[in-house]
């Protein structure tokens, strides 16, 4: 079963950043690119492989993660 990482801004600058270091380390864990606006995160997920974007408004952050399901870790 592969390992489930949410990054917070996964397609920011900074979460870009540590999903690229995250998938350099490890081809096996599914990444979960998280933020406000996840079209603008699609081609990073696609150029990441086994990653996805999800919505996530910190005004409403509970609701945002019950949606994406369960994950290992939350960055």
């Amino acid at each position: 079963m592969k390992s489930r990482i949410l990054i917070a801004g996964g397609y920011g600058l900074v979460g870009s950043t540590i999903a690229r270091h995250v998938r350099k380390v490890s081809k096996d864990v599914e990444l979960i690119l998280a933020g406000r606006n996840p079209e603008k995160g699609a081609a990073l997920a696609q150029e990441l492989g086994g990653a996805t974007t999800a919505h996530l408004d910190v005004a409403d952050s509970a609701r945002g993660l019950r949606e994406v399901g369960p994950i290992d870790l939350c960055r």
